[in-house]
């Protein structure tokens, strides 16, 4: 399992400043600061039990000064890295779980702080030049191996685009992990997913009657105030500005609910967009905006057919309950906080858990790749420019 904790604490120590991309101290008063809150508060938190230890530590580094510089007689320089508490990390990440699940069950745990928080929804997705980094068996890299380590990595799967990614972040005396998160910090960006809403309309079309600041308004016969006649222009100037006081709120989209299938409730239209980057392409939905890139319908299975997840582990009203087999004797044991109970016990608490609905996904539609439906083949080319009386054959 991926860990998370560690992950979003390296990074948070490179948008603040505390170390770069390679994770080299770069400025110690920063590093210390920062460190220093990240351990509270996994330890106020979460309950981290640290022992007076640290999430990070500083390790310095031998590197060799690269040969015929002005410099590389002097044989080597050090660099502090800041190097993560691997042990504490693995147990942070175990907690922030447990939190989780109490935070689904409606226990209310204090909320977590957006450096340890696990992005949510999730799409866990990596590139294909991370995953032949975590297979090759290669440690620190040097540029004179350079293209040994394209070797292994086109052997895994890596297309060229990727080399050329991998050849501009990988720097000297960097490890595989640590070229890793320098990819992950700079080729990454936020991605959100929002329900289409939309203001809501007032039933007052035709604005025959209101009272604004006190006053009543109407048009039944004439244009009147309180009763007084007054001009067609007073009037409208005036269901302008109570049209600004409505203030009726949004309700969810329906633009496309006709093509919903039976036995869903819950329906809704959700944009997919990317908040720090406009695309050139703009959006086809009726609620497209101009971070769009896609978007898609959904609603929940009927109601009468939710199903509860059978976890062999779960936790309710902070009570932890596992089950183990025993493969000799054939039988199953059951626990709660790690004390033995019944089969009926565990039973029961089981059907304590919340319920957990099915969302259905109706459809998915992407804004990069609408205008490849106009796209014709060659054979329709061919066949227009032929009509057209364009096409010239040369047998040269």
């Amino acid at each position: 399992m991926a860990c998370i904790a560690k992950e979003n604490a390296i990074n948070y120590l490179i948008k603040h400043g505390g170390t770069d991309d390679v994770r080299k101290v770069i400025n110690y008063q920063k590093f210390d600061e920062i460190n220093n809150k990240l351990t509270g508060i996994a330890e106020d938190k979460y309950g981290l039990k640290t022992n007076g230890n640290k999430l990070f530590t500083i390790q310095y580094e031998a590197i060799n000064y690269i040969a015929d510089t002005p410099t590389y007689r002097e044989n080597k320089y050090t660099v502090p890295r800041a190097i993560p508490n691997d042990i504490l990390f693995e147990e942070l990440d175990r907690l922030i779980r447990i939190h989780d699940m109490k935070k689904d069950q409606g226990l209310n745990p204090p909320e977590q702080p957006m450096m340890m928080r696990q992005p949510t929804p999730e799409v866990d997705y990596k590139l294909k030049l991370i995953n032949g980094l975590n297979k090759i068996s290669r440690n620190k890299f040097e540029p004179e191996k350079l293209q040994g380590w394209l070797n292994d990595l086109q052997k895994q799967g890596v297309p060229a685009q990727q080399l050329e990614i991998f050849k501009n972040v990988a720097k000297p005396g960097m490890t595989k992990d640590e070229i890793a998160v320098a990819i992950a910090a700079n080729y990454s960006y936020t991605v959100d997913i929002n329900i289409a809403t939309e203001l809501i309309k007032s039933a007052n079309v035709a604005y025959d009657t209101f009272t604004l600041n006190g006053d009543d308004y109407s048009k039944i016969d004439t244009y009147r105030k309180n009763g007084n006649v007054i001009t067609k222009e007073e009037y409208n100037l005036a269901t302008e500005q109570y049209k600004k006081t409505e203030n009726l709120g949004n309700r969810n989209t329906q633009y496309y609910s006709n093509l919903s299938v039976p036995g869903g409730t819950n329906y809704t239209e959700q944009e997919i967009a990317t908040p720090e980057i406009t695309p050139s392409i703009k959006g086809h939905a009726e609620f497209a905006t101009e971070q769009g890139i896609g978007w898609f319908r959904s609603d929940e299975k009927d109601a009468t057919k939710i199903e509860r997840k059978d976890l062999g582990t779960f936790n309710v009203e902070n009570d932890i309950y596992t089950q183990k087999f025993d493969a000799e004797k054939i039988e199953t044991t059951y626990y709660k906080n790690n004390n033995l109970i019944s089969k009926e016990e565990y039973t029961k608490s089981r059907l304590k858990q919340p319920e957990f609905k099915t969302r259905r996904i109706l459809e998915v539609q992407s804004d990069i790749f609408q205008k490849s439906r106009d796209i014709k083949s060659a054979e329709d080319i061919y066949a227009e420019i032929k009509k057209s009386g364009d096409l010239i054959v040369d047998c040269g």
